[in-house]
């Protein structure tokens, strides 16, 4: 009874420490955050209204990031089923995975290449002829920051079709288990994994616009440090990479998903309906794993 009397007194020790140390990151992590938004407000809104709907599309998208974050948190916290359950779900999640880690490595790498590509193209183009440009943009920063910018997109739009994949694999099961007891709570857990992806989607192309925003402002104040405002029409220029980057990625990824949803779906049908006779989706075909995984890869993923 001591030695238990004594555990339970030390596993309390440790949670008060535990909760002590979390609130005192939540007291530094509040204080940090007023000082970044004092700054902000002082560098950008105070100087441009234009930079006010920037700052403001930035604080946005890290509100739509924290609600997405809980929507995930909520979803994992449901049941994730019984044995049966994961003996299905669990090829499904590994497959879905495996497929998207190869399908973005093999997307990533032409990435690069284009990236380089697009460096070369801004290097031996001919320079502009706008004086306003000239003045706060030189050619070696537009050749820099395009390409980096496009990469930055198509990091942020893998991102988002990964992190909705992933938690759109592990929502699947526990829709199936509480589908069991309530079909209410079935359908929540069902649509919040689909609010997933369009929030994290979305917050993500504005989180990284309005950083990118920000900081090209920040850094072109310091070029020209004689200038109190940056006219609108200059940043812009240097942010075209960034939808070049997500689209390519977004592009590449919903035509892989579908091509092999499609071979999936039909190499499914034809095994199980025309050589085996048994009905589509029969949990008795094992192409059937296949076609689930295309689900997830071609609808879940490819469409973010």
């Amino acid at each position: 009874r001591r030695i238990i009397l004594k555990m339970k007194e030390q596993s309390h020790e440790s949670e008060f420490i535990q909760r002590k140390f979390s609130s005192s990151l939540t007291v530094v992590f509040t204080i940090l955050l007023s000082l970044g938004s004092v700054y902000l407000f002082k560098t950008y809104v105070s100087s441009d209204f234009g930079n006010t709907i920037v700052i403001s599309t930035f604080f946005i998208s890290i509100v739509f990031m924290v609600i997405s974050f809980w929507i995930a948190a909520w979803i994992l916290n449901k049941k994730d089923g019984d044995e049966k359950m994961k003996n299905v779900s669990d090829p499904i999640k590994e497959g879905s995975e495996g497929f998207i880690f190869t399908q973005y490595e093999t997307i990533f790498k032409y990435a690069l290449v284009l990236s380089l590509i697009i460096w070369l193209v801004y290097v031996l183009r001919t320079s502009t002829n706008d004086p306003i440009v000239q003045k706060y943009i030189s050619e070696n920063i537009m050749d820099a920051f395009i390409p980096v910018t496009f990469l930055i997109g198509a990091f942020c739009s893998g991102l988002s079709g990964y992190a909705g994949l992933w938690v759109s694999v592990r929502a699947n099961v526990r829709v199936a288990q509480a589908a069991k007891s309530c079909y209410n709570e079935a359908i929540q857990i069902c649509f919040r994994g689909g609010a997933f992806s369009a929030i994290i989607n979305v917050a993500l192309a504005l989180f990284g616009i309005s950083v990118m925003y920000l900081a090209l402002y920040g850094f072109i104040r310091l070029s020209v440090p004689n200038e109190l405002e940056v006219p609108t029409q200059v940043i812009p220029l240097l942010l075209v990479g960034f939808g070049f980057g997500a689209s390519f990625v977004a592009m590449f990824a919903q035509l892989g998903g579908g091509i092999y949803t499609k071979a999936a779906d039909v190499g499914a049908d034809l095994i199980g309906k025309v050589e085996a006779g048994i009905p589509e989706d029969d949990p008795r075909n094992p192409a059937v794993i296949a076609d689930l995984v295309g689900d997830n890869v071609g609808d879940c993923a490819g469409q973010c």
